[in-house]
């Protein structure tokens, strides 16, 4: 007996509430290295990694921009979306409105042509997006679900830098 012969009589229908959906874009110029140029220990210490090369893979800023227009590929019409980038500030980069309104070539083209500079600011990043969120907290919750994403490489430089400070943010918005 094949083990997925159980099944072959059966349709699964997957239902999905709809989606608001903020993304978080780091782009600060830690974002442009790629990943195997260096860490950072446990100190919070840039360490180079020996015989890496520079252009040995795509930067994290690639990695994050592409991994976004694959997410957007997979939203519906009625899905909001909005992103948030930041590096010294937090900036508004999409306000949240239905996907099925967006132009999506020209917003994937506007998200790879992001270029990485300056400081993380991540708490001002985090704040924005609570901010961007505040007129979806009350969403009927049968019908919607409300989802930050957050693509950094997680070293913190401006503003609150602590980790149970970001964490408490994290936590207002669960």
């Amino acid at each position: 007996l094949n083990k997925f012969n159980y099944f072959e009589n059966y349709e699964f229908i997957f239902e999905y509430k709809k989606l608001n959906l903020i993304i978080v874009l780091d782009i600060s110029g830690s974002m442009s290295s790629s990943f195997d140029t260096y860490y950072y220990d446990q100190f919070g210490n840039q360490v180079p990694i020996e015989g890496a090369e520079e252009n040995s893979n795509k930067s994290k800023m690639e990695v994050a921009t592409n991994s976004v227009n694959a997410l957007l590929d997979h939203l519906n019409p009625s899905d909001r979306f909005g992103m948030v980038l930041f590096d010294d500030y937090a900036y508004l980069a999409k306000p949240m409105d239905y996907i099925g309104k967006a132009d999506l070539d020209k917003l994937k083209k506007h998200i790879l042509d992001i270029i990485p500079m300056n400081g993380t600011y991540m708490e001002a990043g985090m704040k924005s997006a609570s901010d961007l969120f505040k007129e979806y907290y009350d969403v009927d919750k049968s019908e919607y679900e409300n989802r930050i994403i957050f693509l950094t490489d997680a070293m913190p430089n401006i503003g609150e830098t602590d980790d149970n400070e970001l964490f408490k943010i994290f936590k207002e918005n669960a």
